[in-house]
Formats: structure tokens, sequence, C-alpha cells
């Protein structure tokens, strides 16, 4: 035990206060590389999480954006077969069947697009989309006892009623993308 003593006490040079300085220095090494480690794994799952919301927002604006086209590229055919149409009913009576099916065409192309992109769309654009769905539904009613001039009203009132609708859609997809 003497032989430790001295050993820790040393001749003028204390090898135990080394000893403990040395230990201290480790485990103070140790705690703080811990707490380094620690912080910069919370703060790169926090990069993860932000860049992982990041990513999924862009997603979902690209969702958005693509969607909005398609609606846009259905309903720009809407005026054009509703055009053909009503030449036909008033100008040549053989053509109305194949112009009605033609518009017919495009309003089911309309309504399956709609219906198709409910779920990426906010609340408020998807009521304006069950809004605009309706109103081709009711057009759709219209169109099919619309074979005379006399009968056009309702085709009018309709046709009208879609456009409103349409325009109110894609002015709130517009602003969502």
């Amino acid at each position: 035990m003497s032989a430790f003593k001295e050993w820790w006490s040393g001749n003028g040079n204390p090898n135990g206060l080394g000893l403990l300085g040395a230990a201290f220095v480790l485990i103070a090494n140790v705690v703080i590389t811990y707490l380094m480690v620690s912080r910069s794994e919370e703060h790169a799952e926090e990069l993860l999480k932000q860049q992982f919301s990041q990513t999924r927002e862009m997603a979902q604006k690209a969702e958005v954006s693509a969607r909005s086209k398609e609606i846009r590229d259905a309903a720009s055919d809407f005026s054009t077969f509703a055009a053909a149409y009503v030449t036909a009913v008033l100008d040549a009576p053989s053509e109305v069947p194949l112009a009605k099916r033609r518009l017919t065409d495009n309003v089911l192309k309309q309504l399956s697009t709609v219906t198709m992109s409910g779920g990426v769309f906010p609340n408020d654009i998807q009521d304006a989309a069950k809004s605009y769905k309706l109103a081709l539904y009711d057009f759709s009613d219209a169109l099919s006892d619309a074979d005379t001039v006399l009968k056009m009203r309702p085709f009018w009132e309709r046709a009208s009623d879609v456009l409103v609708a349409r325009e109110e859609l894609l002015s709130l997809v517009d602003t969502a993308s």
C-alpha cells in the first residue's frame, strides 16, 4: 500500500492527479460527444421531416396542377361541341344524333375527369367540383330533350350553368396550384 501512496503522490510529480485529470477529460469527452450526437440526430430528424413535408407539398401541388390541366382540357372542347350541336339542330337535323353523341361524350369525359380528381383537391375545391358535376348532370338531362329549336331553352340555361360552375371551379383550382 505504501508503494501505491508513493506512486499516487509522487516525488514532485503527483501521478494520481494526472490520472484523475485524464479520467475526467475522457468522461467529459464521452458526455460531450453523446450530447452532440443526440442533438445532431434530433436535428437530422427535424430536417428529414421538413424535407418530407416540402416534398409532399410539392407533389400535391404538382398533382393539383396536373388535375387542373386535365379538367381544363376536358372543358375546353365543351363550347366547340355545344356549338356544333346547336348548328346541327338549326341547319342539319340529320346530323343531330352525331353531334349529340359527341357533346354527350365530352360531358361524360368532364364528369369522369372531375370525379377522378376529387381526392386531390381541398374541400372548397371539392365543393365547387360537386357543383360543376351537378351542372353537367343537369345539362345532360336538358340535352336529351333538346332536339328541335323550340326545345332549346333548357339547353341554353343548363349550358350557362355549366359555364358558370366551370369558371368557379377553374378559378379555385388556379388559386390552389
